[in-house]
């Protein structure tokens, strides 16, 4: 429809008639509620989408993280990467932070229980990537941040294969240990994760 406004003398050529001409008594009462209804659908067709969009991953990762049996995931233990950016380094390297965030000792197997993942559209899970770096010792504990003095962070790094995965990737890596009480390691994991940028 050529509609255009002319000021006051603004006119729709499929009608004839005045587009700022005052509707019958009642017309707008009746169309609003239509209108708001009509926005309303199309709001709540837009907020299913997005959760429609990401809720396959989040779904597959409870799934992982069920089975996993770990508590409190990003709470007793916090992963940051190293140095700025969070992204792998020129040799696929990613150097991060963990620290230890409770009031508990964590033991760490060597390489800090790394493990990689990264998510598959195609079999709607969460898949392994083999890390290449290789780690000596027998374990780590990280103590609690009592002081300044504790021993409440360490720096490890991960080598994932970057040739198994597609452009642009995202990887999650997992750190995960086990609370030390009594002086002895307990079943009790606990972890913390990180999603790396690998699309630069």
């Amino acid at each position: 429809m050529a509609t255009r406004s002319l000021g006051s003398n603004a006119f729709s050529s499929r009608s004839g008639s005045l587009v700022g001409a005052t509707p019958p008594r009642g017309t707008a009462r009746r169309t609003r509620p239509f209108v708001a209804a009509f926005l309303l659908l199309l709001a709540d067709l837009g907020c299913g989408l997005a959760r429609g969009a990401g809720s396959d991953q989040e779904v597959a990762w409870q799934t992982y993280a069920d089975q996993m049996q770990v508590r409190d995931w990003n709470r007793t233990l916090e992963v940051s990467i190293a140095d700025a950016p969070s992204t792998a380094g020129s040799e696929g390297v990613i150097d991060l932070l963990v620290t230890n965030r409770s009031n508990e000792e964590v033991w760490f197997p060597p390489g800090y229980g790394a493990i990689l993942l990264t998510y598959s559209e195609e079999n709607l899970r969460w898949e392994e990537v083999k890390n290449r770096a290789t780690y000596l010792g027998d374990g780590e504990i990280i103590e609690p941040r009592l002081s300044e003095a504790s021993n409440w962070a360490a720096v490890t790094s991960v080598a994932p294969t970057l040739d198994t995965l597609g452009k642009p990737a995202m990887l999650r890596v997992l750190i995960v240990g086990r609370v030390v009480r009594d002086g002895a390691v307990t079943e009790e994991a606990v972890g913390g994760y990180i999603d790396v940028d690998l699309s630069t």
